[in-house]
């Protein structure tokens, strides 16, 4: 009873752990008047001081979404400009890292013990009762948050977000990766109209 027991907690444990989120996400003010707006300015980010990360930690990644954010929005009819004070939006970008847990199962869950010590009907001196033959593994991997920030070019207030969850990897901050995403985050932008808040 008690490996059974511990068996449903570990699977447990594992659906919970493993149950982040992967994909396209965003969200948006209702507020915002997305119709209006027709010209963005790109906004360059920090230069980190200290590189945490040599994948996401370059100018090599920076040049990569700025040059894919600059031709999806171009593509969906918005101008850029280099006037940052008469920009309609503007655009700036960040990566977020956290770690995650995956937790893969095997085996069908049941199988048979052998004892010696407890009589059947059918076996004398044996009892075979059934008991957890599945076995979890836990992999612990680093994820990646690509995000899209868009701003009122005159409030500065955030109006928008969207970003892609993967996992963080070379291959999926290559340039041919980097355009994929980004044209995915955007065909969420602008958002369909909905109610005010």
């Amino acid at each position: 009873m008690q490996r059974k027991l511990m068996f449903f907690l570990v699977l447990a444990m594992v659906a919970l752990i493993s149950g982040c989120a992967t994909g396209l996400h965003s969200e948006y003010l209702r507020t915002a008047d997305f119709t209006a707006y027709k010209t963005f300015y790109w906004l360059p980010p920090i230069t980190p001081v200290m590189i945490r990360n040599p994948i996401i930690d370059s100018d090599i990644v920076t040049a990569r979404v700025r040059m894919a954010t600059v031709k999806a929005l171009s593509d969906r009819g918005y101008q850029q400009t280099q006037d940052r004070r008469n920009a309609d939006f503007i655009v700036s970008y960040g990566v977020s890292t956290e770690q995650e847990v995956r937790g893969t199962t095997f085996g069908d869950g049941f199988g048979f013990a052998t004892y010696p010590f407890y009589p059947s009907i059918y076996y004398p001196g044996f009892y075979y009762p059934f008991y957890p033959s599945s076995y979890t593994t836990l992999e612990v991997y680093e994820q990646a948050h690509l995000i899209l920030n868009i701003m009122d070019g005159q409030t500065h207030q955030l109006v928008w977000r969207g970003w892609n969850t993967m996992r963080l990897t070379a291959d999926n901050f290559s340039r041919n990766s980097i355009f994929e995403a980004v044209q995915n985050i955007l065909t969420r932008f602008p958002p369909p109209e909905s109610a005010t808040e």
